[in-house]
C-alpha cells in the first residue's frame, strides 16, 4: 500500500441524501489528513450520539431492503471476549520485542469476511506491520513468528444481541470468546467475501465500498485500558467482559463529494449482553450526547487504503 493518505471529514448521520445545508455543514468540517498521524494512533473515540446515528443508518437501510424484497445480511454485530483481545495484544507485544522497527506491528486491521461455508458474515482481526506501508501480517512469510495469529470466530448478533433490543441471545458474553486462526483459513474467508463482491458486480448489484478498517495499536490499547478503568467501578452483570464490533453505514465528505460507505465501531459489552451504552436508542441530553466515550471508530478504510 502506498503511503497512507486519506482525506475525510468526521460526520455521522442517519440521512442517506444530504440537503444543501448538510453539505455546507460537512464542507465546513476540518479535514483529517491521517498522513500526519502516527499509524499507531489511527482511530478516534466517538460520542454516544454518533454511534447511534451510524448504527441507525445501517438498520434503516436493512428495513428499506426488506420492504423492497432484497436480501438482507443477518449478522451485523460481532462479539469477542476482552481476555481474547488482550491475548492478541500480548502476542503483538511479544513479537514487537524482537522485531526490527520496520517490521514492528503498528495496528490491527478488522476485516469484514464470510465464514468458510459462506453461511454468514463475520469479522477477523489482523495485525498490521510497518509505518510507510501498512502490510497485513502473514506468518507464512515470517516462519520464525510462531506465536502471532489472526483472531476470528465471534458470537454474532443476531443471535448474541443486547437483550434490551430484541436480541435472541443464546449464550452469555465471556472473556474468552474468539479463536486464533491460521493464515490459510483467514485467506479463505476473505476470498469468500471477494467472490461475493464479484458476483454483486456481475449482477449489477451495489457492492460495499469498504470492507476493512485499520486501527492503531496505541489507540486499541487505550480502548482496552479504558475498559479496565471502567470495570473498577462495576461488578456482577455490569462488568465489561466483551467487545462488540458493529457494522454500520456512514456519510462522509471524501475528495469533494458526500459518500455513504460501510463503516464499523467497537463498543464494550456487559456480562448481561448489554452494550456499554445503548447505541440502539438516541441518548438523552447530557454528557453522553457529544462527548467521546468508550466507543472506538474512524479506522482507516480499505478501499481506498488497502494492503498491496
Amino acid at each position: 500500500m502506498k503511503t497512507i493518505k486519506v482525506l475525510f471529514a468526521l460526520l455521522a448521520t442517519t440521512i442517506f441524501a444530504c440537503t444543501e445545508s448538510d453539505v455546507e455543514s460537512i464542507q465546513n468540517q476540518p479535514v483529517n489528513d491521517v498522513s500526519e498521524v502516527n499509524p499507531a494512533d489511527f482511530g478516534n473515540f466517538i460520542s454516544h450520539k454518533a454511534a447511534h446515528d451510524n448504527l441507525s443508518a445501517l438498520l434503516n437501510q436493512r428495513e428499506i431492503d426488506l420492504a423492497n424484497g432484497r436480501d438482507v445480511e443477518e449478522a451485523y454485530g460481532f462479539m469477542f471476549g476482552v481476555d481474547k483481545l488482550k491475548e492478541l495484544v500480548a502476542k503483538i507485544d511479544r513479537y514487537n520485542e524482537t522485531a526490527l522497527a520496520t517490521e514492528a506491528v503498528t495496528g490491527v486491521r478488522i476485516y469484514n469476511v464470510l465464514t468458510e461455508d459462506k453461511s454468514r458474515r463475520d469479522v477477523m482481526w489482523v495485525p498490521v506491520i510497518g509505518i510507510e506501508d501498512a502490510i497485513d501480517f502473514n506468518k507464512n512469510t515470517r516462519p520464525e513468528t510462531n506465536d502471532l495469529d489472526l483472531l476470528n470466530f465471534s458470537k454474532p448478533c443476531p443471535n448474541a444481541c443486547d437483550p434490551g433490543n430484541g436480541g435472541r441471545g443464546d449464550y452469555t458474553p465471556n472473556l474468552e470468546i474468539g479463536t486464533f486462526i491460521e493464515f490459510s483459513n483467514a485467506k479463505t474467508k476473505l476470498d469468500n467475501l471477494m467472490d461475493l463482491r464479484s458476483e454483486d458486480l456481475a449482477n449489477n448489484r451495489t457492492i460495499e465500498t469498504t470492507y476493512a478498517f485499520l486501527f492503531g495499536l496505541n489507540k486499541f490499547k487505550a480502548f482496552l485500558d479504558g475498559i479496565d478503568s471502567e470495570n473498577e467501578k462495576r461488578a456482577g452483570d455490569e462488568l465489561l467482559t466483551a467487545v462488540r464490533v458493529y457494522l454500520t453505514l456512514k456519510n462522509s465528505f471524501i475528495n469533494g463529494e458526500t459518500m455513504l460507505h460501510r463503516d464499523l465501531f467497537m463498543i464494550p459489552v456487559q456480562q448481561d449482553y448489554r452494550d456499554f451504552l445503548n447505541v440502539h436508542e438516541m441518548p438523552e441530553n447530557g454528557r453522553t450526547m457529544n462527548d467521546p466515550t468508550l466507543i472506538l471508530n474512524d479506522g482507516v478504510k480499505c478501499p481506498p487504503d488497502c494492503p498491496e
